[in-house]
């Protein structure tokens, strides 16, 4: 799992939406999963608009860094 914090961006245009498929693309050949914390509200939107949310999954979005990795990390053993 790979989490992208976009925390300090406040836009996105297309480049970087291509930029993110390039990358999820990528990843995706190699089982390695992109999620993404912190969006703010506009790049949230322009991630919806854009289809990326669906091309990684909506339950691959969290609010924070922290739900992104208490969500995806393997349960503690013994």
């Amino acid at each position: 799992m790979i989490t992208i914090s976009e925390r300090a961006v406040t836009d996105l245009d297309t480049s970087g939406i291509h930029g993110l498929e390039a990358l999820h693309q990528s990843l995706h050949k190699k089982e390695i999963k992109l999620v993404v914390a912190n969006p703010g509200p506009v790049v949230t939107e322009k991630l919806h608009l854009s289809n990326f949310v669906e091309l990684i999954g909506v339950e691959n979005v969290f609010l924070t860094v922290a739900d992104a990795v208490r969500r995806c990390s393997p349960p503690a053993g013994p």
